[in-house]
């Protein structure tokens, strides 16, 4: 194809140049050469170069050729192997064929079905359409109601207005309330902290006072004998008591010792001692002689009296008494009481006998 279109190039180029030449020539030499003479020319050279461009184009289309016939063969192959890819699509169109027949019976199975079921879409139509109605009859006493309820919804918005400023207004109460209750609550907590140190005080003196209860005086009385303090209750157990007076001695003085077994004084004490028969007389020790009322009792109280502390503080407290006895007593008896703010009382009878020297 180059060598065609350089051909064609010189050829024009070669043409033009002779045609130049030529005429130029043909000023200075008229009768040299004719014109024909140079087409002439012309015409052999440009035959020469028609045979070389016939000569290639001879070698194209041989070229061509060749490709066509390898085409072809690479064709031949592609259509062989087309052939096989179209048996098995006729193959599988032919499977393909025989599923629709199968489906083409279910498909006219299911028409039927189908039929069957248009027919029953078309009662149930009518039911519906009759249902239409009779939703068209309720939809209308809806709206009837739903206006009368709007008329309502409008008179219980008008309501729920007045309540809300009724509301309002009690809000403000509210709030006025509860300043005042905040205030009060000031006052109570300030009330509260009050009441608990108080309670404080009173769970103090609880505690003391449970403590000062749970210690309790206990009270042993004893008598002072020739043989030593011998203890009343024991005294009592056993039989009478001598009582020895001397000659021309009516009296004999008796000391009794009260001593505080317990944790805590005994407070403010009252010891009273009585004698039976009333002619048994009682007195303080040097006091002998006198004449007074109930002179056959004698009590120890008052604020001369002091309490009577735990035997390990203070030791034991002495009561002393002189008794003098007619001579026309022979047995007497003796009771001892002793009582305290903080014990109960507890009570004592001592049986005598008098024993007087021989006369």
């Amino acid at each position: 194809m180059l060598w065609t279109i350089a051909s064609i190039f010189f050829v024009l180029i070669a043409g033009i140049a002779i045609f130049l030449i030529w005429n130029s020539s043909s000023s200075r030499q008229s009768s040299s050469l004719a014109l024909s003479d140079f087409i002439n020319l012309l015409t052999a050279f440009l035959t020469c170069v028609g045979l070389a461009v016939a000569f290639d184009s001879l070698q194209v289309a041989n070229q061509a050729y060749q490709k066509s016939v390898q085409d072809g063969l690479e064709q031949q192959k592609n259509l062989d192997a087309s052939r096989v890819q179209l048996q098995a699509v006729v193959e599988a169109a032919i499977k393909q064929q025989d599923i629709l027949n199968r489906n083409l019976e279910t498909s006219k199975a299911q028409q039927e079905i189908l039929n069957k079921n248009l027919q029953t879409s078309k009662i149930q139509q009518e039911i519906q359409g009759k249902n239409l109605e009779t939703s068209k009859s309720q939809l209308a006493l809806l709206k009837e109601q739903g206006k009368r309820e709007v008329e309502a919804a409008t008179k219980q918005q008008d309501i729920l207005n007045r309540n809300l400023e009724t509301s309002i207004a009690q809000q403000e109460l509210l709030n006025k309330s509860l300043q005042r209750s905040v205030i009060q609550q000031e006052i109570q907590t300030k009330n509260f902290e009050t009441s608990k140190a108080q309670l404080h005080l009173l769970e103090e003196q609880q505690k003391r006072e449970t403590e000062r209860l749970a210690r309790k005086p206990i009270a042993e009385i004893s008598l002072l004998t020739s043989a030593g303090a011998k203890l009343l209750t024991d005294l009592e157990k056993g039989s009478e008591i001598e009582f020895p007076v001397e000659e021309n001695k009516k009296w004999l003085r008796l000391n009794f010792l009260v001593s505080n077994r317990g944790n805590v004084e005994i407070i403010k004490p009252i010891t009273r001692l009585w004698a039976s028969p009333e002619t048994v007389l009682i007195d303080r020790p040097g006091q002998r002689g006198g004449e007074r009322a109930e002179h056959n009792t004698i009590q120890f109280s008052g604020p001369t009296t002091n309490d009577i502390e735990p035997v390990e503080v203070a030791g034991a407290v002495k009561y002393t008494v002189d008794i003098t006895v007619p001579d026309s007593v022979n047995a007497f008896e003796l009771g001892y009481i002793i009582s305290g703010k903080n014990m109960a009382r507890r009570e004592h009878t001592l049986h005598f006998r008098v024993v007087r020297p021989p006369s």
